[in-house]
């Protein structure tokens, strides 16, 4: 099927045309290139028109928007001109737009509207509006605190990413000892060397449930050389397990 613009007198397919309920044939006259291009128009002459008719002060335009609260509707009302050149002028005068949690501040809801609203929430979760109560989804189980996962699920998600499934493999480093020379000796000396005192927190030792970690800098286990060792508490030691390289940089400063 297809139709001519009265605009451009081009003979067009029909999907070419925007749908009108008001026409006869249901579609409009103008295609949509034209349409586009007359309402781009349009609005680029009005615009320009209230830009140059409407003066609006900036302390004026601050105190209706912030300080009265009005919307930039109102505001529009007020001046007698679209919402459009209120935008506009607020750009121009560089005026901060509200969120919509500032324009909804001091603002109370009617109890025909908290009605309204109660009803249209009720047996939906306040997830996702899709969601019924009777929804059995993973999600909407998870919401009702059941859960999808049994030991047979336990068991096999375990196995996926253990040893070198496991996104964070390092060649079974984690499972190799330490050299030797790394005792308690050792340890004792460098904590004393630091303070007794973590040297990412700052937490002294006599405040910890528990003695210190040496963490060894590069990373490397055999290397047992005192400027490659330092006191760090059990929390700031976890933080190393990632970033490897951007920890060897900053600890190699603080040690030296």
């Amino acid at each position: 099927m297809k139709k001519t613009c009265v605009k451009c007198g081009v003979e067009k397919s029909i999907e070419g045309f925007n749908k009108k309920k008001s026409h006869k044939d249901g579609y409009a006259s103008y295609c949509k290139e034209c349409n586009k291009a007359y309402c781009k128009e349009y609005y680029q002459l009005n615009r320009t028109s209230d830009v140059e008719r409407i003066e609006i002060e900036e302390e004026l335009l601050l105190t209706l928007y912030w300080g009265n609260q009005y919307n930039c509707r109102e505001i529009s009302e007020i001046f007698d001109c679209g919402i459009s050149t209120i935008h506009y002028k607020m750009n121009k005068c560089d005026i901060q737009k509200r969120t919509n949690s500032d324009s909804q501040k001091g603002k109370k809801l009617s109890d025909i509207t908290r009605k309204k609203i109660s009803e249209s929430k009720k047996g939906i979760l306040p997830i996702d509006n899709g969601h019924k109560l009777d929804c059995n989804c993973g999600v909407c189980n998870m919401m009702k605190g059941i859960s999808h996962w049994n030991e047979e699920s336990k068991r096999k998600f375990s196995k996926a990413r253990s040893g070198k499934n496991h996104p964070q493999w390092l060649d079974g480093a984690s499972m190799r000892g330490y050299g030797f020379g790394f005792n308690d000796e050792l340890k004792e000396k460098i904590k004393e060397r630091d303070g007794f005192v973590c040297q990412e927190c700052g937490i002294p030792e006599n405040e910890l449930k528990y003695v210190l970690c040496v963490h060894h800098i590069d990373y490397d286990k055999n290397n047992h050389n005192e400027s490659n060792l330092i006191s760090l508490c059990r929390s700031c030691h976890s933080q190393t397990n990632f970033k490897r390289d951007d920890w060897t940089k900053y600890y190699r400063r603080v040690v030296l």
